[in-house]
């Protein structure tokens, strides 16, 4: 009876192993992964009821351990590392560009299992491994923010889930760079033009979206004071000729701002890559009427903005007056007034200001 009972407390355990890039020494990627306390491995185990082990040196390779009485607990919590791993590499990728002669790594930094064949391919003779295969790329720069608003982390996410979005909707990799914590641009790279194309998209569209984001946040009094008198400083710098051209809005319940903007920003965008002005909608003062700003380096700039500004505050007032009128059949944010050479408000609008 002893041994039978003794057989009977043997629990067959399960192993995985989820092997790690190795990083740079004076990176403390174990610690990362660990958390503070050792937090993170805790609320992966708590979570799974497995067992999780982070071993190996910075300087070499790296995995997590994981043991579990279920092949379903090892898979959750391998699933739950992983998430983790890729947010701390991205981390690391993102301390690496802040060093000189900071070394490439993916990302994402762990494979499922032990390390595969592919995992290494392209470290061969030439050396420069897998980011070799990245053959397209573009740089998206992007306009100054109040580092107070915390622009760059509204553009990665939680736990960088915005740029992993990016990452695995388009096959690509996406860095968030900044030289000062008012500046920021962001580095796109793909395997394909294709790729690259839907990766330089949904960042702009995300970007459009903070950045009105941004203004509603300026225009709320959320700064101080002395912060609002640097925004009118940079919007001083935009541009040596100016214009402004004022909105009479009507019923609140018709949102003239939103209307001129344009889906994430994309009417904005769009006079600004035809013009090479700078265009900000704000609201001066409560009640008062809505500012349509614009700023250039030149004369002819000003006025090729003025013209597409004024273009398009004449569809979105014709959309009001067809709103009011209460007809069902009036157009959602193109309106009926005239189109320039071809071109649509609702067209898609190109990287702003984007080089390769």
């Amino acid at each position: 009876k002893g041994k039978d009972k003794g057989k009977g407390k043997e629990k067959k355990r399960f192993e995985q192993v989820l092997e790690l890039e190795s990083v740079d020494p004076g990176y403390n990627m174990i610690a990362k992964l660990k958390g503070e306390r050792g937090q993170n491995v805790h609320h992966i185990q708590d979570q799974t009821g497995a067992q999780i082990w982070i071993r190996g040196d910075a300087g070499n390779s790296l995995r997590c351990e994981i043991t579990g009485e279920s092949r379903s607990a090892i898979n959750k919590a391998w699933s739950l590392a992983k998430e983790l791993a890729d947010v701390c590499y991205t981390e690391y990728k993102q301390w690496l560009e802040e060093q000189d002669g900071g070394v490439k790594v993916s990302p994402k930094g762990a494979t499922k299992g032990k390390r595969s064949r592919e995992g290494k391919k392209g470290k061969g003779k030439d050396g420069k491994g897998k980011d070799r295969e990245m053959q397209h790329t573009q740089t998206i720069e992007l306009d100054q923010y109040d580092a107070e608003f915390g622009f760059k982390g509204k553009l990665i996410g939680d736990r960088g889930r915005n740029v992993h979005h990016i990452q695995d909707q388009s096959d690509s990799k996406v860095w968030v760079q900044d030289e000062d914590p008012s500046s920021l641009r962001v580095e796109v790279s793909a395997e394909t033009e294709v790729n690259l194309e839907l990766a330089v998209k949904l960042c702009t569209d995300l970007i459009g979206t903070l950045g009105q984001e941004y203004e509603t946040w300026l225009e709320s009094g959320k700064t101080t004071s002395s912060k609002k008198s640097r925004r009118e400083q940079r919007e001083d710098e935009d541009g040596e000729f100016s214009h402004v051209i004022e909105v009479q809005e009507g019923d609140a319940g018709f949102s003239f701002k939103s209307k001129i903007i344009g889906d994430k920003g994309r009417h904005v965008h769009h006079i600004q890559d035809e013009s090479n002005a700078k265009v900000n909608v704000v609201h001066s003062q409560k009640g008062e009427p809505l500012l349509v700003k614009i700023r250039a380096d030149t004369q002819e700039a000003v006025d090729t903005a003025t013209i597409l500004c004024q273009d398009l505050i004449e569809t979105v007032q014709e959309e009001y007056q067809s709103w009011l009128d209460g007809d069902s059949r009036a157009p959602k944010g193109k309106g009926k007034g005239k189109k320039r050479k071809g071109k649509s408000w609702e067209d898609e609008r190109p990287a702003k200001r984007a080089r390769t």
